[in-house]
């Protein structure tokens, strides 16, 4: 009877658990999901040899955000963390802009996990050295953005 009892709970718990997670969780976790059932590599790639189409709301966020790289590299700042805040700030309004769907929307996703993941780590960076080890891989993350999406 113990045993029934607590197998109930775990499953409410994992219910409600499922249930208020976010959209966005469930939607990365789908297409994940979709992703791996389909064979797909976690490799990015062309569409037939031609860059993705990026829907045009979220095109500037991620110029905005190249552009921040560009500027903060060239004019030697050293607030990575100030840095960081606004790369976050980018993203989150490029998220918010996404329109695209199926393939190119998984493809973009490719890109943008690994790329989100390099902005979160430079947040906490331990010193300018790994900041700037970080800030070097989001510039060479925004020069493999333009090989593989437009």
């Amino acid at each position: 009877m113990k045993q029934i009892f607590i197998i109930a709970i775990s499953s409410i718990l994992f219910i409600s658990c499922k249930n208020s997670s976010d959209s966005t969780s469930q939607e990365r976790t789908t297409t994940s999901e979709e992703a791996h059932n389909k064979g797909a590599s976690d490799e990015l790639q062309l569409n037939d040899n031609q860059k993705w189409v990026v829907n045009e709301e979220m095109k500037p966020h991620i110029l905005q955000g190249e552009e921040l790289i560009v500027s903060y590299t060239a004019t030697h700042d050293t607030d990575y963390v100030r840095l960081a805040e606004k790369l976050t700030e980018l993203n989150n309004n490029l998220i918010k802009s996404c329109t695209m769907e199926g393939s190119a929307h998984d493809e973009l996703h490719k890109w943008l996990q690994p790329h989100l993941e390099m902005i979160d780590a430079l947040k906490i960076a331990s010193g300018q050295d790994k900041a700037q080890e970080l800030i070097q891989n989001i510039s060479t993350s925004f020069q493999t953005y333009h090989i593989f999406f437009n």
